[in-house]
């Protein structure tokens, strides 16, 4: 018995084995022998799943954009600074004079200012006040109740 089964696990194994084909590998990279058409694609697709490199170069763009940031804010002087201050106080100072033009104790119907080249015109019509702000390439209007 012990016979049998043996000469018939040998027949399996000899069959199989005739019917076995070599293996033949073919690689994909250049580099290793494969086709060389094959390296454009294989580069793209490394460089497309590469995670470390995007995120280096985003984080290179931040630290000189950083840069350059502060290199313009050390660059401004302090007298440009100065006079950046005193000219948003006087037309703060401007901006309340027009304002109490328009809706303070003795409001005016109507009037017309000129700052730096903007014009600024109002009206009062039916219980609103139009402003008009023109700076001479744009105009925009607003209306606003005379008791606000």
């Amino acid at each position: 018995m012990k016979r049998v089964v043996a000469t018939a696990c040998a027949a399996v194994l000899a069959s199989g084995a005739a019917l076995a084909s070599p293996l033949n590998y073919q690689p994909n990279n250049p580099s290793f022998g494969g086709s060389p058409l094959n390296g454009g694609w294989l580069l793209s697709q490394a460089t497309s799943e590469n995670i470390f490199v995007r995120k280096r170069q985003l984080a290179d763009q931040m630290v000189q954009a950083t840069i350059q940031a502060q290199q313009r804010q050390t660059s401004v002087s302090t007298a440009s600074n100065f006079a950046s201050i005193i000219n948003s106080r006087l037309l703060a100072a401007v901006a309340d004079r027009i304002t109490n033009s328009i809706f303070g104790e003795n409001a005016q119907q109507s009037g017309t200012f000129v700052v730096q080249g903007t014009t600024i015109s109002f009206q009062q019509v039916n219980g609103n006040v139009q402003i008009t702000v023109n700076d001479g390439t744009s105009s925009s209007t607003v209306t606003v109740p005379v008791g606000f």
